[in-house]
């Protein structure tokens, strides 16, 4: 009778596995169809009502993702416990002594006496952790160690800096190095049940705007020589956001704080070296982080910004060149997808016209493959460009640069000329045939009308 227990304890164990992979198959399709649904969301709610939801979203998704997390530990521990019991009971029938029970690491098994011994072992601490975990949801934690204190301390201080968007997004290099920080507490394991990643959700997305639209009014003086040493006081925080990128992959929250950390990080030149060298490989490891959340609005916007901003600094290679069409693809890929978000769409045009900048013939001849002249003009002339001037704009700059590509694809293709060097200097023609500095000016002119 008891190895027919056994023998049914093990089916059923059998069945709980089969149960458990299903229900993985079924949480990766919940996924799918939330991101569909967050896209369908972003196409036909206002920003207004869209950022409200954002706000709501945000603050629930962090305790959601640690509840989830702690019943996943407690599932694989009820799954682990059960298979303990089935190969004691199996034991026990055919009269073997049953298996030692492990204590606390480095120190000796001890040999249960019997059966019952094994099972109340382990089951009570599996109790215990249990009733620490409800305890918890219902507010009856005990108070935290001074590590825990140190944390909500510093998380006060935080939010109450992130209170003030325009006086938090005017002190970048402080904004930078306030978010490197908590997403370098976010990657520590010791430091993340705590809270620390459960605080990157509470990061106001109005302020991270705020701060990349100043940065890119300084950006605009700095190139007219008003002020070249705008960004010299950033700190260098891309080695963490890439981190949390790719120690965070589930987190939406930390994706979008990463990129974001990094698209306005990439205003100063060191950042931009940090992301460029070896190759490229920081930059390709956000663009890969990105790619998984292909729906989610924010995450891809800052992917677009860190391009814009990256882009001048391409090498002119093979390698920038490969950079430019990946960096295209991902341009088209928000066209296609964010029709009805305009700040997406003005990010992705500002982007584009960025990456014709360096390499204007392989931008040009990827941009052509996209078919991204007809998509510009379309979203010109829909009723959305028309309440935003700033979307007008890029879209207007974009079109330019396709013209301007399209010159230097035809008139520059010889002389071992690199595309930049026709920008600057034109295709001189003979000076004395009246024909100086034509090149100059069909570089820049733009498309005349049939």
């Amino acid at each position: 009778d008891s190895f027919c227990s056994a023998q049914e304890d093990l089916e059923r164990e059998g069945e709980l596995d089969a149960e458990d992979e299903e229900e993985s198959d079924e949480d990766d399709g919940d996924v799918d169809d939330l991101e569909y649904l967050t896209l369908d969301l972003v196409n036909v709610l206002p920003p207004e009502a869209w950022k409200s939801l954002l706000q709501v979203l945000r603050s629930r998704e962090g305790k959601a993702l640690d509840t989830n997390r702690k019943n996943q530990e407690l599932r694989q521990e009820v799954s682990t416990l059960r298979k303990k019991l089935a190969t004691a009971s199996t034991a026990d029938a055919l009269g073997m002594p049953p298996p030692r029970i492990d204590t606390a690491p480095g120190a000796p098994c001890r040999e249960p006496a019997s059966l019952d011994a094994f099972a109340t072992a382990e089951r009570a601490d599996l109790e215990r952790r249990v009733a620490a975990l409800a305890a918890e949801r219902r507010g009856m934690a005990q108070a935290g160690d001074a590590l825990d204190e140190d944390l909500r301390e510093a998380a006060r201080e935080t939010l109450a800096f992130f209170h003030d968007a325009d006086v938090a997004a005017a002190e970048l290099p402080r904004l930078l190095a306030t978010l490197a920080q908590w997403l370098l507490w976010a990657t520590k394991s010791e430091i993340a049940p705590s809270g620390a990643a459960g605080l990157l959700a509470q990061v106001p997305e109005e302020l991270l705007l705020r701060a990349h639209s100043l940065a890119l009014d300084k950006a605009e003086e700095a190139r007219a020589g008003l002020h070249p040493a705008a960004f010299s006081d950033l700190p260098d925080c891309s080695p963490h956001a890439l981190a949390a990128l790719e120690a965070l992959p589930e987190s939406g929250q930390a994706q979008r704080v990463g990129l974001a950390c990094l698209a306005l990080g990439s205003f100063a030149s060191e950042n931009r070296n940090s992301l460029l060298e070896d190759g490229g490989r920081g930059l390709r490891s956000a663009l890969a982080a990105a790619a998984k959340r292909p729906h989610h609005p924010e995450v891809q916007a800052w992917t677009l910004a860190m391009l814009a901003a990256c882009a001048p600094d391409f090498p002119l290679d093979a390698q920038g060149a490969a950079h430019v069409w990946e960096g295209v693809g991902v341009v088209a890929g928000a066209f296609r997808v964010f029709r009805n978000a305009p700040w997406v769409l003005e990010r992705a045009a500002h982007a584009l016209a960025e990456l014709l900048k360096v390499h204007p013939r392989r931008g040009g001849t990827a941009a052509s493959a996209k078919q991204m002249r007809a998509v510009l003009e379309g979203v010109a002339a829909s009723p959305g460009a028309a309440a935003a001037p700033l979307l007008r704009r890029r879209v207007a700059e974009a079109l330019a640069e396709l013209d301007r590509a399209a010159v230097l694809s035809s008139g520059c293709g010889g002389g071992g000329r690199s595309p930049r060097d026709c920008v600057g200097r034109g295709v001189q023609g003979n000076a004395s045939s009246g024909n100086e500095g034509i090149g100059s000016w069909l570089c820049m002119a733009p498309r005349s009308s049939k």
